[in-house]
């Protein structure tokens, strides 16, 4: 079993705006993973970011706008299925929550994922 944990503060300033813009003071991500029976394996992933101030346009001072993005939590789950020593299958669940957060402003991400296949290692 593999897990990791990161847990980030940050504090940012700038000497050209007031805020330092699409920089999260606060970020947490988890992981772990479990391989079982040698062939299986299945794993999670988690985070959650703060909130973060943005600016559109910044060049222009007289259209542009500055907000506040919210902050996000993004579960994700994986399984696999190691079939012989090459070929393998995975299936991936992203953003399992269904959550409708924005990466940037006006750059929002996509909703509940699946995505399945096979690998091959040469």
């Amino acid at each position: 079993m593999n897990v990791s944990a990161d847990l980030n503060f940050d504090s940012f300033s700038s000497q050209n705006f007031d805020k330092v813009y699409n920089k999260p003071n606060f970020k947490i991500s988890a992981t772990a993973d479990y391989r079982f029976m040698e062939d299986f394996i299945v794993g999670t992933s988690m985070y959650f970011v703060g909130g973060r101030s943005y600016l559109n346009n910044p060049v222009s001072a007289t259209i542009s706008e500055e907000g506040e993005l919210d902050s996000y939590f993004d579960l994700n789950l994986n399984a696999g299925y190691d079939i012989t020593n090459k070929l393998g299958t995975f299936l991936r669940l992203n953003n399992i929550l269904n959550q409708k957060y924005e990466l940037y402003k006006n750059y929002p991400v996509q909703g509940f994922q699946v995505m399945a296949g096979l690998t091959y290692k040469f």
